[in-house]
């Protein structure tokens, strides 16, 4: 009888998705374990150097034969660590995610192809990375990242969250509290909205995570404030069924960061049937592809047309089909047996 194969999953730092593969590749049966680079919050660079030996040492006197390595969010120092274990004939395995390969040169992009080429399996989770990497002469597939919070939906539809509606909608803005989701701009131009529509909303800014600094949450307290609207920003991190009861009252999400590759908070926000305004300058074409439907604009200056829109009842938008559409593409129900073949064969 063959050997049951070990997987060892890496990632550069500590996310939320690889854990929950980890977990869901445990329910399959798989003798899987996970290992993090660094923990989160961690800076340290002595520490960061000592993991990667430890891992080394790991890979080394542990993984036999056959065993899986699967490579999450790919540095430089995994295509080494890649080529100090080359002797240990094991199965190796990448995933991109896209922040590891849109921050590469030109030239580091086609050296990062030529080495996924090397490996046994390669895979992104959204089509747009595929067509690019694919264009360099790469073969890769798409197996995207299932999303406990939609679990979490179901379990919670209809319970209260610290957000009241008070008869208005919902509106959430952002989805962490980056600059990069541009809270300011957007706040400016929530200041041209008419005093009855302003009334219309509670504005609720998430900021739980990637923030700068203090000065930051600051700045986007005195935009909003200036702005006119009723508004609360949420900087104390939120479990799971809290982050789940806020998709569930939301009824419009404003999701217009200045770059991204595919923000699960929006998939999320899809199968919790929120009315979402983006830009048209995100790569999220390919999801119109899949059927989801969606508020796109050409500038900032257009959320007060939209958010008109909206109160009009005139978007054109099909909630229902949007939750249908993500159920079936990002529930680790439809995903997990797609990650365990991709690592072990059906």
């Amino acid at each position: 009888m063959d050997r049951k194969k070990n997987i060892l999953l890496i990632c550069d730092f500590e996310h939320t998705l690889v854990k929950e593969l980890h977990l869901n590749l445990k329910r399959e049966g798989l003798n899987c374990d996970l290992y993090c680079i660094r923990k989160l919050g961690d800076t340290s660079k002595i520490r960061y150097l000592l993991s990667w030996f430890r891992l080394l040492i790991r890979i080394i006197f542990s993984l036999k034969e056959g065993d899986v390595l699967a490579f999450h969010y790919v540095s430089k120092y995994m295509v080494l660590l890649d080529k100090l274990v080359s002797f240990k004939r094991l199965k190796r395995v990448a995933t991109v995610w896209g922040g590891d390969f849109n921050l590469l040169s030109p030239h580091q992009k086609v050296e990062r192809a030529k080495w996924l080429g090397s490996l046994a399996a390669a895979n992104v989770t959204n089509p747009q990375l595929k067509n690019e990497i694919e264009a360099l002469g790469v073969d890769i597939e798409v197996i995207s990242f299932g999303l406990v919070i939609l679990d979490a939906i179901d379990e919670n539809d209809g319970l209260n969250t610290k957000v009241s509606k008070e008869g208005k909608f919902v509106c959430v803005v952002g989805t962490n509290g980056s600059a990069n989701q541009q809270h300011v701009s957007i706040a400016k131009q929530l200041s041209k909205l008419s005093e009855q529509e302003k009334a219309s909303f509670d504005f609720i800014i998430p900021m739980t995570y990637g923030v700068q600094s203090q000065a930051y949450i600051d700045e986007v307290y005195t935009a909003f404030q200036q702005a006119g609207v009723t508004f609360d920003i949420i900087t104390e991190r939120m479990s799971i069924d809290e982050i789940a009861a806020l998709r569930i009252k939301t009824d419009v999400l404003i999701q217009l960061q200045k770059h991204d590759q595919l923000s699960a908070a929006m998939l999320e926000s899809f199968y919790a049937k929120n009315y979402i305004i983006t830009g048209s300058w995100l790569p999220y074409e390919c999801l119109k592809s899949f059927g989801l439907q969606f508020s796109s604009i050409q500038s900032i200056s257009h959320i007060s047309e939209s958010l008109t829109l909206f109160l009009e009842g005139r978007q054109e938008c099909d909630l229902d089909q949007n939750r249908n559409v993500i159920s079936k593409m990002y529930t680790w129900k439809s995903q997990a047996s797609k990650w365990r073949n991709l690592y072990v064969g059906k």
